[in-house]
């Protein structure tokens, strides 16, 4: 009888831990994974299509996706969408933020920032930025990954985590590239504390329209000529892409990757 007392004991408490577990699950603070990504101040058709074709790349692995366009890549369009109301909008009241996330797709949603970025105090970090967009997100099932493209004046102030930067083959394109990683190397770490990395920030070289074997070999000399540069975070091969299909692995290959975590609550 005391050893059946005692089991009984034990499954009440082993019950009472699962539930405890469960309600710790279900009002916990729901965290998302953030991958800033390095554009340049000018408008590139064909590399909007390159980042577009990653951010569905993402949402077809099962990630809730959400990118967040600062730098005026016109995502939305070159998806097909219009975009009619920026992040600053809701911000000022004049829609609601629901209206700014727009859908292109599973797991997918696109938010023109690039007013709201501007206009935004560094310092606060990019979780008080997006924190009113908690509850629209949520009523779109959430959020998983945020992709950040940032301009390199906005990349100053990225959150703490490895930094994504695509490469065309444009030459001219990709010395300008190299002198804005010198001059946020230069800076020294993104600011943004409330925003969470494990290790120290890396430059992820993405070569899109270029084979694997060159690409690797263009990488490497492109970190040699950055490493002399003071405080310079490591500079890795991403990966190279030929056609768009190709960028599947590199998405696979960002669950290694040390990316800002963020708590998107209001």
């Amino acid at each position: 009888m005391a050893r059946s007392a005692a089991h009984a004991a034990v499954a009440l408490t082993d019950r009472v831990g699962d539930q405890a577990a469960t309600l710790r699950r279900l009002f916990a603070r729901p965290q998302v994974r953030v991958l800033p990504v390095l554009l340049p101040e000018l408008h590139c058709a064909l590399r909007a299509s390159w980042i577009a074709r990653l951010a569905q790349d993402f949402a077809r692995q099962g990630q809730r996706t959400l990118v967040i366009d600062a730098a005026r890549a016109q995502i939305a369009a070159t998806l097909g969408l219009r975009a009619r109301f920026d992040l600053a909008h809701a911000l000022r009241g004049e829609c609601a933020f629901d209206a700014v996330l727009l859908d292109a797709g599973p797991n997918l949603l696109i938010a023109p920032a690039a007013r709201a970025l501007a206009q935004h105090d560094p310092a606060d970090g990019l979780q008080a930025l997006l924190a009113p967009l908690a509850a629209a997100l949520a009523a779109r099932g959430g959020c998983d990954l945020v992709l950040l493209l940032l301009t390199p004046v906005l990349a100053a102030h990225r959150p703490r985590g490895d930094l994504l930067v695509p490469l065309g083959t444009d030459a001219a394109q990709m010395t300008r590239t190299l002198r804005d990683l010198d001059g946020l190397a230069a800076a020294g770490e993104p600011l943004a504390p409330q925003e969470r990395a494990a290790t120290t920030p890396v430059f992820r070289l993405l070569f899109l329209g270029m084979d694997a074997a060159p690409a690797a070999t263009l990488a490497q000399r492109l970190s040699i000529r950055l490493r002399p540069l003071r405080r310079t975070p490591a500079v890795r091969f991403a990966g190279a892409a030929q056609v768009a299909r190709d960028l599947g692995p590199l998405v696979r290959a960002s669950c290694g990757w040390s990316l800002a975590t963020m708590e998107l609550t209001q």
